[in-house]
Order: structure tokens, then C-alpha cells, then sequence
């Protein structure tokens, strides 16, 4: 084997690992996250045009590096090392990323058994059994079709096609700009409220999670966009410009604050306790604390769940 074929090799085969993973992130984060667990309907979640989410590809590289140092094998520990390392990445990635955008991009605010809304037992199992999955079954599945077909006509013609696919997929998205957009560009026109009560105060209309959850038409959406009425929170997205429910919490106080803002207690289904309240320097910022107690408000804080006015 020829230099030359040696490092095209080693190069198509990666490639192809950063490619299937990114694509499989796509499909887990737009097709479990959003059309079976949050049943919003179908979203593309990349920040890019086509189906790859790149940070999961980058993200492949990082845990098979790992999992070679540490020589892990067996079915089991690859499971929980995996649900373990994922979640202290979540964890540092969160406090790097709150100082540097503001914010972290995701809340799991209300989860069982969840820290701060950085991070929680489910979303750790699931990015477990998602390395189990990828170390134990897919690699050496792809390990394998490379192997039998590395010299087959059609897998070069597919792989320069598909490669060539997300090179322009990617420069576009360079060119067009970041999918972060400020609600004042975007032409989504909110949704009425139902409660005539709330129409008249400074709790009407539509308002907008902190944190970051997919995009839609270009722009990165929050992951809920919320309504008040007189005795429900409720939580849910924009499809074709339209308010759509997808779950609501009971309000079980509603009162108005000395400083001339509002106070809302709510509780969710999962029996999670809360507060929404308006900042002291802005009307048009909800804070939100996960507490009806206000002396545990400083420790409660969760910047990622407080609501801005949409």
C-alpha cells in the first residue's frame, strides 16, 4: 500500500465516523427530543442545513480517546463511564459556556434528580446508553462495512458526494451568519393570551425560556416559549407562527409585588415547586426560582429557566 492510498484511507475513514455521528446526533436530538419526548412535531435541531449535528461527531472523537486511555471493555462500565463522563462534560461545559454567551443551551430545570439545570440523572442515562451504543455496537459495525468495502466504487463516489454536501452545508451557514437571532428580527407574530385578566398586565402575551433548545426556519428557538392565563403556566412552541401547547402547570398564587411587578406560583405535574417573578431592573424579564420559599430564592436561581418578554 502506497503512501498516498495509506493517508486517504486513514482520512475517508474518519471522516466517515465524524459524518455518521454527527448525522446519528441529528436524528437522536430531531427525532427522539423533539417528535417522541417533547412532541413538538419535527425540528431540525443543527445549527447547519442538512442532518449533522458536528458536535456530536467532535463529541465521538473525545469519548473514543477516553475510552482508549482508560482501556474500558466491557458492556457495563462502558455504560456507566459513559453516563458519567457525559455528565461532568455537560457540567464544565455549562460554567464555561454561562460567562462566555450569557447562558448555558440547555435547562433541565424540573428533571428528577437534576443540579442546578446543568444536569440530570435521565439525560445522563440516555447519553450512557448512547456510548454504549456507539462503543459497543455501531464502531465496530462501521469498522467492519470500511473493511469489506473499502476498495467498492460506490462507496467513494458516496462518500466524496455526501462530504462534498457538508463542506457547502457548512460554508453556507458561515456565509448566512449564526443562527442566533434576536426576537426583534424575527417575524413569528406572538400569540394572544386566553385569560382576558392577564391581557392588561405586564404578564400578557408571549414570553421566552433563557435557554436555547432547536431551530426553526434558521434561528436557534428557546426551548419553550410560554403564555400565562388566570390559573395555568403553560409551555410550548411556534409552528407556521402559531402558539402550540405542549404541556401546562397549575398557578396556585398569582399576586402582584410592591415594586410594581408580578409574583407567579406554579406547580409542575412532577410535583416541582416555583417561582416566577419580575426582575427589579427590567418588566421585561420573568426571574425564575425553583421554590415558593423566598428566603431559598438566592440559592434557587435558575437563569436558564427565567423568562424575556418575546
Amino acid at each position: 500500500m502506497n503512501k498516498e492510498k495509506k493517508y486517504w484511507d486513514l482520512f475517508r475513514d474518519n471522516m466517515e465516523y465524524f459524518l455518521i455521528y454527527s448525522c446519528l446526533g441529528w436524528i437522536y436530538e430531531s427525532i427522539w427530543c423533539d417528535v417522541i419526548y417533547h412532541q413538538r412535531g419535527f425540528l431540525n435541531r443543527g445549527f447547519l442545513f442538512g442532518p449533522w449535528l458536528p458536535i456530536y461527531g467532535l463529541g465521538f472523537f473525545i469519548i473514543l480517546g477516553i475510552f482508549k486511555l482508560i482501556r474500558v471493555k466491557k458492556p457495563v462500565l462502558v455504560f456507566v463511564t459513559g453516563a458519567v463522563v457525559a455528565t461532568l462534560a455537560e457540567l464544565v461545559a455549562s460554567y464555561i459556556m454561562e460567562p462566555v454567551i450569557g447562558n448555558f443551551m440547555w435547562d433541565y430545570t424540573g428533571y428528577f434528580m437534576n443540579y442546578d439545570g446543568r444536569i440530570a440523572l435521565v439525560p445522563g442515562l440516555m447519553f450512557g446508553f448512547l456510548i454504549w451504543g456507539a462503543i459497543c455496537v455501531i464502531q465496530p459495525a462501521i469498522i467492519k462495512c470500511q473493511d469489506k468495502y473499502r476498495n467498492n466504487r460506490i462507496h467513494k463516489i458516496l462518500f466524496i458526494l455526501i462530504l462534498i454536501l457538508f463542506s457547502v452545508d457548512l460554508i453556507c451557514r458561515i456565509w448566512c451568519g449564526s443562527n442566533f437571532k434576536s426576537s426583534e428580527t424575527n417575524d413569528i407574530v406572538p400569540a394572544s393570551t386566553a385569560e382576558a385578566g392577564i391581557e392588561n398586565n405586564i404578564l400578557s402575551g408571549t414570553w421566552q425560556t433563557a435557554s436555547i433548545g432547536y431551530e426553526d426556519n434558521g434561528s436557534m428557538q428557546p426551548e419553550f416559549y410560554v403564555q400565562f392565563t388566570g390559573t395555568e403556566v403553560i409551555y410550548g412552541h411556534m409552528k407556521d407562527g402559531e402558539f402550540v401547547t405542549d404541556h401546562s402547570d397549575t398557578i396556585k398564587l398569582m399576586e402582584e409585588t410592591e415594586a410594581g411587578g408580578y409574583r407567579v406560583q406554579a406547580e409542575a405535574a412532577n410535583g416541582v415547586r416555583y417561582t416566577y417573578q419580575t426582575s427589579e431592573s427590567d418588566k421585561d424579564i420573568l426571574e425564575y426560582y425553583e421554590s415558593w420559599n423566598e428566603d431559598d430564592f438566592s440559592e434557587t436561581y435558575r437563569g436558564g429557566a427565567s423568562l424575556t418578554k418575546y
